[in-house]
Order: C-alpha cells, then structure tokens, then sequence
C-alpha cells in the first residue's frame, strides 16, 4: 500500500470513530457521513474489500450480503471469461452516474417509521458545464442508528445504471 492511500484510510477511520462516539446521528448526518468517505475513496466499480470494511458503519448488513455476493459473482465471471468485461468493474455505483459526482449536498429526509428517504443533490463538472441531479438514499432505522439500505438513482438520462442499487447488485 502507498503512503497516500494509508494517510486516506486513517483519515476515514478517524471518521468512522468519531461518528461511533458521538450520539445517534439523524438520517442527515448519516448520508452527510456517508457520501464523505464515498468521495474520498472515489470507489470505482464495487467496493473493494478494504473499502467495503470502510463503508461497513454506514451499511446495512443485507446491503453488506448484495456487495459480497456481486463480487463473488464478478470474480466467478473474470474466472471464466477471461476476456470479457466482467460486471461492476467500474463506474459510480453510488450514483446515477458513471463517472461519479464532484461534490453533493443533501436535503431533507423524509422519514417515516423505521425508513428515511433522503435526497442527495450531486453535481459533475464537466469542463465549463455543471451536470446537477438528484438520487435518494434509503436508510433503515436499526436500533438507535440509521444504516444505507438502499439507493435510487433518480436522474433523467437513460444511461444510469438502473433504477437502485440493490436493483444493480442483484441483476447479474
């Protein structure tokens, strides 16, 4: 491992423990926390372990399961088709697009029960062009906390890579 990549790691867990200490955080602060560690590990195609491990304070655990078995699945495909472009290799699976957003800003949740919904306002600059859109992460109340059950990818082009994340993991 570099340098930067271990100086990045440590930062998160600092993250990570600092959320752990503090008291139930709302939905709000829950997706703040959430999409800060996502853009700080810019995650390419399904998580890496290591940045599955990451992310693990903010997932539910049937999310954990669908992100482990996609990557069985993937290892299974690069395994038998050499080749071929095996499934999640790459792109933005934490939001409508491909290449991933350059900042967001999230709205306010709409809970109801032992559910949040919660818009996240993402942008993606393109040279002078600002691409601006809107996702919704689902979150589940589990004990006194909020965990990332779900996400919607709610944009308006054709070529996201679905209608949901779990839609996405599951679909291979």
């Amino acid at each position: 491992m570099n340098a930067r990549f271990l100086q990045t790691i440590l930062a998160l867990l600092l993250v990570v423990n600092a959320a752990q200490a503090a008291s139930p955080a709302s939905p709000k602060d829950i997706a703040a926390q959430f999409y800060r560690v996502c853009h700080k590990l810019k995650i390419s195609g399904l998580p890496t372990v290591q940045q599955t491990k990451l992310l693990a304070l903010y997932l539910s655990q049937d999310l954990q399961r669908l992100i482990q078995s996609a990557r069985e699945k993937q290892a299974k495909f690069i395994k038998e088709h050499p080749d071929e472009k095996p499934p999640w290799i790459e792109g933005d699976l934490f939001s409508s697009s491909f290449e991933g957003s350059h900042g967001f800003r999230v709205g306010t949740p709409v809970v109801q029960a032992d559910r949040a919904e919660v818009p996240i306002h993402l942008f993606y600059r393109d040279g002078k062009n600002m691409i601006r859109w809107t996702d919704t992460l689902v979150l589940t109340r589990v004990g006194k906390g909020w965990v990332v059950s779900d996400l919607l990818y709610k944009a308006t082009w054709e070529f996201k890579p679905g209608t949901s994340l779990r839609g996405v993991l599951q679909a291979e």
